[in-house]
Order: C-alpha cells, then structure tokens, then sequence
C-alpha cells in the first residue's frame, strides 16, 4: 500500500440547494487500502461515494480515480463526456443499500448482463465468469434462480459479483447490510472479509462496527459533511481525539460487544 493513492480528493464540495453536504473533503487511497466510512445519519457519508464514481458529481474541487483525472470548478458550465465518465465508473464497483437486481434475470444474466453490454464480451465467455463469480461468493448453485427466489443476503451477494464482474479497481460498499435482515448480515460480511483478504481495494460506508475493527486498515469518521477523523480502528474506537467521535462511539458501545475486546 505504497504509492501514488488510486483514489485522490481535495477540497471536493457538494451541495443540494442551499445545503452542503460535502464540504471541501480531501481523502487519499491507496491501492489495496480497506477504508471504512462511518458518522451519523445525514454526515455525508454516502454522498462521498456517490462523488467517487460520479453518481453525484462534485460542485467544486478535484478528483483522481484509477487514473481519470478531473476538476471541478465553481461556476463552470464544463460538462464531462460519457466517455470520460465510463472510463471512470468502469474502474468502480458499487454496491447499494439495496441490491437493485434486475427481477426477470436469473442470477447468472444479472452477473454477466454488463460484461456484455459495456465491454463486449461474449455471451459464453461471460457467463463462464458470472459462474465463477457466484462461486465465489458463495452462490454456485443459485445460478438459475430469479431474485425473488432468492434470500435478501443472496441477493446482496449477486449484486456484489455483479460488481465484481467488471473487473474494477476499487470496490465501493454503501451500507451494504442496512436493508437486510440480522441474521443475514453474516454472510454478506463473510464475502466482503475475503475480498478484503484477496487485496481489494475497498471504502465502505457501514454501520457494522465489529467489521470495521476486524478489516478496515483506516476508518474516516464524517459528521456534518467533513472529516473529523481518519486514523487506524484501534486509535478511533479506543482513543478518539475529538468529542463528536466520542459521543459517537458513546451510544455504540453498548450495543456492539466487539468493540469491547481489546484491537491488535
């Protein structure tokens, strides 16, 4: 994890209407970095994602992802291309609270749908892949099966190796647990730890804490639409430095009993 960072921000900003949601944030990534994003409701959270692929784009400030540079300046009426915005997202996986499979697939056309449809691949060639991939989250055998024959946590998992199958750099994760039920929470937990295992580049937005404790090399702590820490999981949930963090981590304690033993 040495080099120049895969993904660069500085002071990107971001405002919906009178509101600024994203105030003039700056956050570097390296390759293989597993960063979690955590804050209260409405921090600002998701919203950095959603800039980090374009889903939102910044109001001002500066963006490197994977190589595709942009700046944004206030004011310009300066529009990017599709190409230039495709060649970005294509570097970017993105996982969704909720799973937004498309329901008349199975699970192997909605895995192998956008290798198609953006990048040309063959038909076999990419449904060998798509096979490949739900094995390797776990689904090998639900190939056949339509979302809604599928548990909330499957789904989660098809959308993950739908992610996977472009092949990105960077995978983003925006409460990717939130919607499901808590005793499905687990395996899509488990995927996500092997990814981390296998040197994914990842930034997850999550309220699962024990994760973040047991994965994350960095965790951001975001509030009010700026960063007020970024530091190892050990210093944050053991010695946070500012008193936001503090009471943050004040009402999560009692009710993540991970957080209690000690962080190597």
């Amino acid at each position: 994890m040495s080099g120049t960072p895969i993904v660069n921000l500085r002071a990107v900003c971001k405002s919906f209407g009178d509101l600024q949601v994203l105030k003039s944030v700056d956050l570097q990534v390296k390759l293989g970095e597993k960063i979690c994003i955590v804050g209260p409701s409405g921090s600002g959270k998701s919203t950095l994602l959603r800039c980090i692929n374009l889903l939102e784009e910044p109001n001002s400030g500066q963006l490197d992802v994977a190589g595709t540079h942009m700046d944004f300046e206030p004011g310009s009426a300066r529009k990017f291309s599709e190409k230039e915005v495709n060649r970005l997202r294509q570097s970017v996986g993105m996982v969704f609270q909720s799973f937004n499979l498309w329901n008349h697939m199975t699970a192997l056309q909605n895995v192998m749908e956008a290798p198609i449809q953006i990048k040309g691949v063959p038909k076999a060639q990419a449904a060998e892949s798509a096979q490949m991939l739900l094995q390797r989250v776990g689904l090998g055998n639900k190939s056949s099966s339509y979302p809604s024959q599928l548990s909330g946590g499957q789904q989660q998992r098809v959308a993950i190796a739908r992610a996977l199958a472009m092949d990105p750099k960077i995978m983003l994760f925006d409460e990717p647990t939130s919607a499901l039920d808590p005793e499905l929470v687990g395996e899509v937990l488990d995927v996500m730890e092997k990814l981390a295992d296998d040197g994914m580049t990842m930034l997850v937005v999550t309220h699962e804490m024990g994760f973040a404790v047991e994965v994350a090399d960095r965790v951001i702590f975001m509030d009010h639409g700026a960063i007020l820490e970024d530091c190892v999981p050990s210093s944050f949930f053991h010695q946070p430095k500012t008193e936001r963090a503090k009471q943050f981590l004040a009402r999560l304690l009692g009710r993540n009993a991970r957080l209690q033993t000690p962080v190597e």
